[in-house]
């Protein structure tokens, strides 16, 4: 599932692309960092063994949803969709206490 999510990052970084450039316009850095970001740590959180993944899936959802609503009235609608994703990815990923 966080693989999903990751593809949808990508999916949504070249409708991103190709709807700035048809504008004529320049990609807005923070964003595309924002989303380079998530991406990284959507990646790292999904390997089995990684000891922080769960924290890294957190981030990610955050930064996700974040973006999603900030690009709500463009590209933001797969982003949620990612976001809660990823979140409900690493709730499920945090270890139990008994």
């Amino acid at each position: 599932m966080a693989l999903l999510a990751a593809g949808i990052v990508v999916v949504d970084a070249v409708v991103y692309f190709a709807i700035i450039r048809a504008e004529g316009d320049s990609p807005a850095t923070w964003f595309v960092a924002l989303l380079a970001v998530s991406f990284g740590l959507v990646v790292y959180g999904a390997m089995p063994r990684s000891s922080l993944g769960p924290g890294a899936l957190a981030v990610a959802g955050l930064l996700l949803v974040i973006g999603g609503i900030l690009g709500l009235f463009s590209i933001g609608a797969p982003l949620l969709i990612a976001g809660t994703i990823v979140t409900v990815l690493a709730r499920t990923r945090l270890p139990t206490v008994n």
